[in-house]
């Protein structure tokens, strides 16, 4: 099994637990009564664009992973990441993700940077750099989203 499906399995391992913990979601909106999970116009859209830009993500890995990558196709991608990422900030009511969207859109543009210039260790390199972003937000979080 390639490193990638480990990690991704991993990931979406955490995130199932820390998404089903009741008991930590409880506290949480006890504490912050967080709109992404009570307010059905946030939390539909936010769970919308999440999906959309990890599917993206996911697109990516397995492009970088080609004997030849698809650059164009990387950075269309990469875009439509950042879209997402600029639709999650517009509809989240909470400033506890601004950083972390922040850095998410600074990485997106570094590998921006990677897939304009070719540079196929880079690319590969900033991706994992962008997971291990998205998997900490989501470790952090996730009883938010």
């Amino acid at each position: 099994m390639s490193l990638f499906l480990k990690r991704f399995m991993v990931a979406a391992v955490a995130v199932f637990l820390l998404d089903s913990s009741l008991d930590a979601k409880e506290a949480i909106l006890k504490k912050t009564h967080h709109r992404a999970i009570t307010d059905p116009e946030v939390y539909i859209p936010l769970r919308e664009e999440m999906t959309h830009m990890e599917m993206k993500f996911v697109d990516i890995q397995i492009m970088a992973a080609e004997d030849k990558i698809d650059f164009k196709a990387v950075q269309k991608a990469l875009d439509q990441m950042e879209t997402a990422s600029k639709k999650i900030r517009a509809v989240n009511p909470s400033d506890t993700l601004t950083e972390p969207l922040q850095k998410l859109s600074d990485q997106i543009d570094g590998l921006q940077r990677n897939a304009k210039g070719k540079d196929r260790t880079a690319l590969k390199g900033n991706l994992d750099l962008l997971f291990e972003t998205c998997f900490k937000c989501h470790q952090a979080h996730a009883p938010l989203m």
